[in-house]
């Protein structure tokens, strides 16, 4: 759960919800080729398959870096 928190709490702070700054952390990587997968409803897919603005990504990967620089299971 301390783990859940951990990766909310930046979201809230960009004011994002959480999968939104997942998907500007896992879309710039070479080796992820979806980014959404099981969207329950039509404005969960719209949300998830908009453009990131640049920022926006920047934010979501200096966030979740921060949280994952002690993780030793990290995927970079």
């Amino acid at each position: 759960m301390a783990a859940t928190r951990a990766h909310v709490d930046p979201a809230t702070q960009y004011r994002l919800r959480p999968a939104r700054l997942a998907l500007a952390f896992a879309a710039p990587r070479p080796f992820v080729a979806a980014t959404s997968i099981g969207s329950r409803t039509a404005a969960q897919r719209d949300d998830r398959l908009a453009p990131f603005p640049r920022s926006l990504a920047a934010k979501g990967e200096a966030a979740i870096g921060a949280i994952d620089d002690g993780n030793p299971h990290r995927a970079r």
